[in-house]
C-alpha cells in the first residue's frame, strides 16, 4: 500500500491535463479559431511519428505553470480550464507551424539529396545499379521522407526527454 502512494504522489494532475488535451485535440483534428481554413489544400493526418512530436512538445509545456504569476491564483477547476485550452492552442500552432513545414522541408532535402547522389554517382562513372544509384532511388521515394520524419520526430522526444530531466527521474524512482 505504502509503494502505491508513492507512485500516487509522483502523478501531476496538471501534467495529465495538459498531455491528455493536447493529444485528444491532436489525433481527433480539433482546430482552434483562427488557426485552420475551411477548405485545405491537403488534408493534414496525424501520423505516429507527428504524435510523439505533439507529445514532445506537450511535455515540455507541461514542466511549465501556465498561469501567469502577475495575476491572482483562480480556483483550481479553472486553471484545468485554461490549461486544457492552451494546451489546445499549442498542439495547433506546433502542428501547422512547425510539424508541417518540416516534413515540407524533408520532403524537398529527400528529393534534392536524390539528385544529387545521381549527379555523383554519374560523375564518378558508376552504373545503375551501384550503392549511390539505389540509395538515390530510395531518397526519390516518399518512403525517404517519412523515415526522416520519423528519426526527427524521435530526435524531438530525446531531446525533450533531457530537457525536462524525466529520463532521470524515472531511473532514480526505479533505483529506489
Amino acid at each position: 500500500m505504502e509503494d502505491l502512494q508513492d507512485y500516487l504522489e509522483l502523478v501531476n494532475p496538471h501534467w495529465i491535463a495538459i498531455v491528455l488535451s493536447g493529444m485528444y485535440t491532436h489525433l481527433r483534428q480539433i482546430c482552434v479559431i483562427g488557426l485552420c481554413t475551411e477548405v485545405e489544400v491537403t488534408p493534414f493526418e496525424p501520423t505516429y511519428a507527428s504524435t510523439l512530436f505533439v507529445l514532445s512538445v506537450l511535455c515540455l509545456l507541461a514542466e511549465y505553470k501556465l498561469w501567469p504569476r502577475s495575476l491572482k491564483e483562480p480556483p483550481v477547476q479553472l486553471v484545468y480550464i485554461y490549461e486544457m485550452l492552451v494546451s489546445a492552442l499549442i498542439t495547433n500552432l506546433a502542428t501547422k507551424a512547425v510539424w508541417i513545414p518540416l516534413l515540407r522541408v524533408i520532403y524537398c532535402l529527400t528529393q534534392e539529396s536524390s539528385k544529387w547522389l545521381f549527379w555523383v554517382n554519374s560523375t564518378v562513372g558508376l552504373g545503375r545499379y551501384s550503392f549511390l544509384a539505389s540509395w538515390a532511388y530510395y531518397m526519390e521515394k516518399e518512403m525517404a521522407a517519412i523515415h526522416v520524419s520519423y528519426c526527427a520526430a524521435l530526435l524531438a522526444f530525446v531531446w525533450m526527454l533531457d530537457a525536462t530531466e524525466a529520463l532521470e527521474a524515472v531511473l532514480d524512482t526505479l533505483m529506489k
